[in-house]
């Protein structure tokens, strides 16, 4: 079966279906005869833009955002939980509100950029690690325009 097509599939099975991890997306394509790697799923998962979402029910789902969305949802992010933002060459730090970091990584690690390598959060410190000292620049200066608004 071709990438498309996967992807075609995925799409239909995550509106058809409450589908919350890589384990059931996983399960819900062999059902229908899609045989598929975990790291295979993620990167179809990004290549969908999909993101975990909580449902009425309070449960996890995956939907699909469009990048305006992603970036809505980051931007509304960083004006509620960023309190401060400090660059060290390649890596930045995010003061957060308590217990918050961990939303703004996860929001941060679904955008499929090449210019952040990784994310780790505590209770409220984000540290954020760049490709190269120029991506950490274009990050900074980003959250440091967002939090001013």
């Amino acid at each position: 079966m071709k990438k498309k097509e996967r992807l075609e599939k995925i799409l239909e099975i995550i509106n058809a279906q409450e589908i919350g991890t890589h384990e059931e997306l996983q399960k819900a394509l062999e059902f229908i005869g899609i045989e598929s790697t975990q790291s295979t799923l993620s990167r179809d998962i990004r290549a969908l833009n999909l993101v975990k979402i909580k449902n009425k029910r309070n449960k996890t789902i995956y939907v699909q955002v469009s990048k305006e969305e992603e970036e809505s949802r980051l931007r509304q992010a960083i004006t509620l939980y960023a309190l401060s933002v400090a660059r060290v060459e390649f890596m930045l730090v995010v003061k957060t509100r308590l217990s918050t970091a961990d939303i703004l990584a996860s929001l941060i690690d679904e955008l499929n950029t090449q210019r952040i390598l990784g994310t780790i959060a505590g209770a409220d410190t984000l540290m954020i690690t760049a490709r190269s000292v120029e991506d950490a620049i274009h990050w900074e200066d980003r959250f440091l325009k967002i939090m001013a608004s």
